[in-house]
């Protein structure tokens, strides 16, 4: 695809959701009905990323430059206690490192048009017996920090997070500050609702829950993931708003290129308070521990799951023009020496699982480092600040440095790296229902002993320039 085919399709995709939000806000007054959209362009690089767990401790030396476009448009229907959402989705890339030359598979994965897929289709029913809202259907989720519940569909990345899910809203007193969230969820690897507009052989057909890529010619885990999530929400003290949760999840047996992995059965309990004190300072304390067990294959034994996450912060916000924010912070994830798929003599596994917050959830970079995003065995000691240099115009930057709890895959060391991101939001054009913006962000990790290192590529690189343009 030319870059000139890639402009006029971004330039269409905004102009068809533009004339749809146009009309709908026309009717807005005296119809029911509601629509919208919205373009994501981003230009990405990355290069010298830390190769993940799956291949062993190593360092990746590829290069990548690619464009990345999403394009989003909904509908909504809402009449009383009653909403009907929809909303379809396309993401494609372009890559000009590897060259079209170079690679013509990769870029082939995710051509424009080939697919359309149904993003969101949920039904709300709300004030139920007075105290309850039921959605039911394609949803985002995302409950307390997000560390356990945020992308049901991990596997593809950004392009989406729902789940499909039924989700019970309780609101357990008048005072809709304290509620209890219920929610049970099944994710199938593959997409029935998928609008295939181009030849289905030549896309990158998504395994939306994938830990590893499977077996050649179709590269699919062939494994679905379920659960049920009780998460109560205790927010009527100003001071100490608290949260507890129960997360069992579920996931069939799947395939990677070489073996049969065994299926997990994994319960999660945890509590999360945030306490707020006086002159600007509040904190966070969330702990959680995992047990299960891990079914037994014709080349593993069966094992327990004993696992275990902690995260706390201290954070200052001022009250000055700027805005200014600052943050100290750990977060720590319990790990096994050999590693979550490694250990099958019998033993327990002590890796801890993201459960569904498998995505780029601290970083991009330090996300690469496991199977796609299966972030655990970490120790990351940071700090945050974030100040508005103008109006609209925000700059934020995050340091710190990152650990192994254990040495897994052989490693020598513990040390995965020094880690530093920064990011620069600005707007660009907000009026009559069009609203622009713009960031800039990188990252960069010094990457330590934990790595095996070429002379030539001690460290890793990230940078994204970004446009999203909402109807």
């Amino acid at each position: 695809m030319t870059k000139h085919t890639l402009t006029l399709a971004l330039a269409t995709a905004v102009a068809v959701s533009a004339s749809f939000h146009a009309a709908a806000q026309e009717a807005e007054k005296k119809s029911p009905f509601s629509a919208g959209g919205d373009v994501r362009f981003r230009i990405e690089n990355r290069s010298y990323w830390p190769a993940t767990a799956g291949t062993g401790v190593g360092l990746g030396t590829a290069e990548e430059l690619y464009l990345r476009n999403r394009t989003r448009v909904w509908g909504k229907y809402e009449e009383g206690d009653f909403t009907a959402y929809l909303r379809f989705a396309n993401e494609f890339r372009h890559y000009e490192k590897p060259t079209f030359e170079r690679n013509p598979a990769r870029n082939k994965r995710d051509k424009f048009p080939d697919e359309i897929f149904i993003d969101n289709l949920y039904f709300d029913f709300k004030n139920v017996a007075d105290m309850v809202t039921f959605r039911i259907g394609r949803q985002d989720i995302r409950l307390g920090s997000g560390r356990l519940v945020s992308d049901g569909t991990p596997g593809d990345g950004s392009r989406s997070v729902f789940f499909d899910a039924v989700r019970a809203t309780i609101r357990l007193d008048d005072t809709k500050k304290n509620l209890l969230d219920i929610v049970g969820t099944y994710n199938r690897y593959d997409d029935p609702l998928t609008i295939w507009l181009g030849d289905k052989m030549d896309s990158n057909i998504k395994d939306l829950t994938r830990y590893r890529s499977g077996p050649a010619p179709k590269n699919l885990s062939e494994m679905d993931e379920y659960g049920t999530i009780a998460y109560l929400t205790l927010g009527e003290s100003k001071t100490l708003p608290t949260e507890f949760y129960y997360i069992w999840k579920g996931n069939d047996e799947w395939k990677d290129r070489d073996n049969i992995r065994g299926s997990r059965n994994i319960h999660t309990v945890g509590a999360r308070a945030l306490p707020k004190f006086d002159n600007g300072f509040s904190a966070e304390i969330e702990a959680a521990g995992q047990f299960g067990n891990v079914a037994a294959t014709d080349t593993a034994k069966s094992r327990d799951i004993a696992a275990w996450m902690l995260a706390a912060s201290a954070t200052w916000k001022g009250e000055q023009t700027c805005k200014p924010v600052a943050t100290l912070g750990t977060i720590l994830l319990s790990g096994d020496k050999n590693s979550w798929n490694g250990t099958t003599d019998g033993s327990t596994d002590n890796s801890w699982d993201p459960v569904f917050n498998r995505a780029t959830w601290i970083a991009e970079i330090p996300a690469n480092m496991y199977d796609n995003n299966r972030w655990s065995n970490l120790a990351f000691i940071y700090a945050e600040a974030a100040a508005d240099v103008a109006k609209g115009h925000r700059l934020s930057s995050q340091f710190g440095t990152m650990y192994a709890l254990e040495k897994d895959y052989g490693a020598k060391g513990n040390e995965r790296g020094m880690f530093v991101n920064a990011r620069y939001s600005f707007p660009v054009f907000n009026d009559k229902g069009i609203n622009i913006s713009g960031a800039l962000y990188g990252e960069m990790m010094f990457l330590g002993d934990y790595y095996n290192k070429p002379s030539a590529a001690n460290d890793a690189y990230f940078a994204r320039f970004e446009i999203v343009a909402r109807f």
